[in-house]
């Protein structure tokens, strides 16, 4: 009975532990799956099908972002609105020029705003998304 116990206090210790580590660096899958979205988004010239949708504040879906470096995002007061898919990406590419990491990669999911599943799975690969921004779209 005591082995149960110590071996369910290592794994205890072992889940509280795990959400705290920074995120591995982004395999070539992750980084190719996060390039097909953003290119996907930057041929989207339309304007947001669900308006309240996209009216939604960048805060309600794109905090807590964890970066390989561990660093988390921070609260933002943004929307989409009527932005398209392409205008999102332009706005992203902006916000990574000037550092904004947190920002850069909540457009590419704002970008996403209609495709929820797509949108979290871009929240939960920050870097990846950040190297497709890095490779893609130009112009």
């Amino acid at each position: 009975m005591r082995v149960t116990h110590s071996v369910l206090a290592v794994l205890c210790a072992v889940a509280l532990t795990a959400p705290l580590a920074p995120a591995l660096a982004q395999s070539d899958g992750g980084v190719k799956n996060a390039l097909r979205v953003v290119k996907i988004s930057w041929r989207d010239y339309g304007s947001c099908l669900r308006p309240r949708l996209c009216a939604a504040y960048f805060e309600s879906f794109g905090v807590a972002l964890t970066f390989s470096d561990g660093t988390l995002s921070p609260f933002a007061h943004a929307q989409r609105l009527n932005a398209s898919g392409h205008d999102c990406i332009q706005n992203a590419r902006a916000s990574l020029e000037h550092g904004d990491r947190a920002m850069a990669v909540q457009w590419v999911m704002a970008a996403q705003m209609q495709d929820l599943p797509v949108r979290n799975w871009l929240g939960e690969h920050p870097d990846a998304v950040l190297e497709a921004l890095r490779a893609c779209c130009v112009g």
